[in-house]
């Protein structure tokens, strides 16, 4: 984390992370498809597969972010 945000980490089957993240913090998990739903998300550096991925497309005026990888953008948002 480049600063504090918000994140919700699901995978098709639970929960894997909902807490405010603070800078300098760093997450991984082992899934093959993942939903990821950041506040404040400038501060957020996302990577799946060892690739980077931008959410800049995705953020809402609001500073809020939501990706479904590999398929993209979340249907709600």
């Amino acid at each position: 984390m480049l600063g504090d945000c918000w994140l919700e980490v699901y995978s098709k089957e639970e929960r894997l992370l909902y807490k405010l993240a603070k800078a300098g913090e760093n997450y991984s998990f082992k899934v093959t498809s993942v939903k990821v739903i950041a506040g404040n998300s400038k501060n957020i550096e996302l990577s799946y597969n060892d690739a980077l991925v931008s959410l800049e497309r995705l953020t809402n005026r609001n500073q809020v972010s939501c990706i479904v990888l590999p398929v993209g953008a979340c249907s709600e948002f």
